[in-house]
């Protein structure tokens, strides 16, 4: 039994000691989610791709070097050439350079510069957008912790308002129904605060899954900040700025890259202009390959100019031209439409804001009252001056405004979050 116990305790310090430690303030969550988030991993993997993609694309305006080799035999009767029936050892190299494709190489790397450069823009919009989330689960967790005290301090206070019944009821001033009231009222309380902290645990476990997180490590949610922000910039300044961010350069670039896919298909129905070098020996042998007498070698070297059209008779590349065109046409209409959608967005969010700044005001002061009218009824009640349902009321309007006050000061900090999210911006070392 002694041994078991051993077991036990060295197993529980094991999971200890391997269970990582983490302080987390709001700084911090941004910090290693932008680290640790596999959004932002993808994102710079699909980044690499692009530009190697680029590197493709501008390859081919250098020469190509091809080499080719082979050994063959064949066998029968009344070949007109004398060695014929040799082993045939030939072998070609050539080098080919494009001199003019009339677009379609220059067209091929402004397409592969521009899905880039638009790749090394969404890598901006996915750490934004990875920062967004990590905040709003943080401010979550903060809400929930918010609410776990507001339930456990209803709770203390309806323990409060029985210890003041009871004293009542022991010099006889109130009847035994109302006590049993009391008492019911006492055990709603307490299932409130259990859900609120399950829920708390719950919000951890989204804020640790999101950041990479182990389940099973002890992480502590610091409340640095979760009060009303100061007031917003003026309307027209930020919306001003709204032009300027990576959501509106990325519709920008789409449009830019549909102009190129449109050049790209124009120059599919010109001809191509290459000039060719090739080395080309050939050498047959009797008997047996590679070692046997030499019948006959020969070596040419050829170069010229090579000359390539393709002419589509059926019209499916001026076809494949109409559809770029009108993809084109399509991403200028998606511009106009999601730019005037982020404007809206935007201007949506700052009235929301420039309104919860207001309610929270309202609320705080509300919240300060029903302390007061609280505190007044719990020592009026003792007295006899206010009835149990009086001092359950004014109670409840003490926690309701503290929820309501907890669930403004939630949808500032998100509203904030998604307007600062909306108004990113690319740095000197992103452009």
């Amino acid at each position: 039994m002694r041994r078991i116990k051993t077991y036990i305790a060295l197993f529980g310090l094991v999971s200890s000691v391997s269970a990582a430690q983490y302080k987390l303030s709001e700084q911090s969550v941004v910090e290693l989610a932008t680290k640790r988030n596999e959004n932002i991993g993808i994102a710079r993997q699909e980044l690499e791709q692009a530009r190697e993609s680029l590197s493709s694309a501008t390859s081919n305006l250098f020469p190509v070097l091809s080499i080719s080799a082979g050994v063959s035999k064949s066998d029968g009767k009344g070949n007109i050439m004398p060695h014929g029936y040799d082993w045939n050892h030939n072998a070609r190299v050539q080098l080919t350079q494009p001199l003019y494709t009339f677009g379609k190489i220059s067209s091929g790397v402004d397409i592969a510069e521009s899905a880039s450069r638009i790749g090394e823009l969404k890598t901006v919009v996915t750490k934004a957008e990875v920062e967004n989330v990590a905040r709003q689960l943080y401010y979550r967790v903060l809400f929930n912790q918010e609410l776990v005290r507001i339930t456990n301090d209803s709770y203390k206070n309806a323990v409060k308002n029985k210890k003041a019944l009871e004293e009542r009821v022991s010099y006889g001033r109130i009847s035994r129904n109302d006590n049993i009231k009391m008492q019911a009222d006492l055990a709603s309380r307490k299932p409130n605060w259990i859900i609120a902290k399950k829920n708390l645990k719950n919000a951890i476990l989204d804020l640790k899954n999101f950041l990479a997180l182990q389940p099973e490590d002890n992480v502590q949610v610091l409340n640095d900040n979760f009060d009303a922000q100061d007031k917003i910039a003026t309307i027209p300044s930020n919306l001003k700025m709204l032009d300027e961010t990576i959501d509106v350069k990325i519709l920008k670039e789409s449009v830019q890259l549909s102009d190129f896919t449109v050049d790209f298909a124009k120059s599919q129905r010109l001809p191509d202009l290459g000039l060719f070098v090739a080395y080309s020996p050939l050498t047959y042998r009797e008997d047996k390959p590679f070692t046997g007498d030499i019948s006959h070698n020969q070596n040419d070297l050829s170069f010229g100019l090579q000359f390539t059209f393709d002419w589509d008779l059926g019209g499916s590349k001026n076809s494949e031209v109409a559809i770029k065109r009108s993809d084109a046409n399509i991403a200028r209409l998606k511009f106009n439409q999601l730019r005037r959608e982020i404007r809206t967005q935007y201007l949506k969010f700052e009235q929301d804001y420039e309104g919860l700044q207001e309610r929270f005001e309202a609320e705080s002061e509300a919240v300060k009252l029903a302390a007061s009218s609280y505190k007044v009824a719990l020592s009026s009640f003792r007295s006899g001056g206010v009835s149990q349902l009086q001092l359950n009321d004014s109670e409840i309007q003490l926690t309701q405004h503290r929820l309501n006050l907890a669930q403004t000061k939630l949808q500032l900090k998100v509203t904030r979050a998604e307007m600062d999210r909306l108004l990113t911006r690319t740095t000197k070392g992103e452009k």
